[in-house]
């Protein structure tokens, strides 16, 4: 960071939200678990691996929420398939 005045991190390319009781009692999920994909960038290593965000709006607990994109575990996938640089 002090040669170069910024740092590289890894990024995905998507915005979505973590499942809670109500989103998972709406898309059908016995468990309130992952994180539900509400939207990528395009040319995004999301969009690139075919992961979508949602498409019908509906209000949940007072707010929009794009429901019907996919449900990943954010962390595992990081975890295991990220690294700065790749």
């Amino acid at each position: 960071m002090i040669s170069r005045g910024s740092f590289s991190h890894p990024w995905i390319g998507l915005s979505g939200i973590n499942i809670n009781s109500e989103i998972a009692v709406a898309i059908g999920l016995n468990q309130p678990t992952g994180f539900l994909v509400l939207d990528t960038v395009a040319g995004s290593p999301a969009q690139k691996a075919g992961l979508h965000g949602g498409y019908k709006v509906t209000n949940i607990g007072g707010r929009q929420i794009a429901l019907g994109g996919d449900v990943i575990d954010i962390a595992i996938y990081i975890e295991s398939t990220k690294s700065v640089g790749v």
